[in-house]
Protein backbone atom coordinates (compact mmCIF):
# COMPACT_ATOMS: atom_id res chain seq x y z
CA UNK A 1 0.00 0.00 0.00
CA UNK A 2 1.26 3.30 -1.19
CA UNK A 3 1.06 6.36 2.08
CA UNK A 4 -1.41 8.83 1.23
CA UNK A 5 -0.10 12.15 -0.33
CA UNK A 6 -1.13 15.08 1.80
CA UNK A 7 -2.19 18.36 -0.01
CA UNK A 8 -0.09 20.80 -0.65
CA UNK A 9 -2.28 24.21 0.02
CA UNK A 10 -1.19 27.70 -0.79
CA UNK A 11 -0.40 30.18 1.90
CA UNK A 12 -0.30 33.77 0.50
CA UNK A 13 0.26 37.39 2.70
CA UNK A 14 -0.55 40.08 0.82
CA UNK A 15 1.20 43.46 2.63
CA UNK A 16 0.74 46.74 1.89
CA UNK A 17 3.60 48.09 3.78
CA UNK A 18 6.16 45.78 2.17
CA UNK A 19 7.87 45.02 -0.16
CA UNK A 20 7.47 42.24 -1.84
CA UNK A 21 3.95 43.25 -1.55
CA UNK A 22 3.28 39.48 -2.06
CA UNK A 23 4.44 36.12 -0.16
CA UNK A 24 2.93 33.14 -1.03
CA UNK A 25 4.58 29.69 0.71
CA UNK A 26 3.42 25.77 0.33
CA UNK A 27 1.94 24.34 3.19
CA UNK A 28 1.01 20.39 4.15
CA UNK A 29 -1.22 21.35 6.74
CA UNK A 30 -3.35 23.96 8.92
CA UNK A 31 -0.88 23.64 12.20
CA UNK A 32 2.18 24.91 9.80
CA UNK A 33 0.09 27.61 8.45
CA UNK A 34 -0.81 28.94 12.20
CA UNK A 35 2.34 29.03 13.18
CA UNK A 36 4.00 30.89 10.17
CA UNK A 37 1.01 33.25 10.67
CA UNK A 38 1.77 34.01 14.26
CA UNK A 39 5.54 34.41 12.99
CA UNK A 40 4.87 36.55 10.46
CA UNK A 41 2.37 38.55 12.22
CA UNK A 42 5.45 39.20 15.21
CA UNK A 43 8.06 40.05 12.27
CA UNK A 44 5.27 42.46 10.83
CA UNK A 45 3.87 44.33 13.15
CA UNK A 46 1.98 46.79 12.78
CA UNK A 47 1.77 46.40 9.03
CA UNK A 48 -1.51 46.20 7.07
CA UNK A 49 -1.99 42.99 5.79
CA UNK A 50 -3.85 40.00 4.78
CA UNK A 51 -3.68 36.33 4.36
CA UNK A 52 -5.45 33.59 2.28
CA UNK A 53 -5.15 30.03 2.47
CA UNK A 54 -6.19 28.25 -1.21
CA UNK A 55 -7.19 31.90 -1.93
CA UNK A 56 -9.51 32.23 0.89
CA UNK A 57 -9.23 35.17 3.30
CA UNK A 58 -8.21 33.93 6.74
CA UNK A 59 -9.50 35.56 9.50
CA UNK A 60 -6.74 36.39 12.21
CA UNK A 61 -6.30 38.78 15.78
CA UNK A 62 -4.50 41.67 16.27
CA UNK A 63 -1.54 39.83 16.86
CA UNK A 64 -1.49 38.11 13.32
CA UNK A 65 -2.71 34.66 14.98
CA UNK A 66 -4.74 32.31 13.34
CA UNK A 67 -8.66 32.70 14.22
CA UNK A 68 -10.16 29.50 14.76
CA UNK A 69 -13.41 28.89 12.77
CA UNK A 70 -16.41 28.47 15.00
CA UNK A 71 -17.65 25.08 14.73
CA UNK A 72 -22.03 24.66 14.93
Amino acid sequence: MTPKRKRVRELKFINSDARPKTVALEVTNVEDAATIMAWYGAFHAGDRYRVELDGQKIDKDQNGEMVPALEG
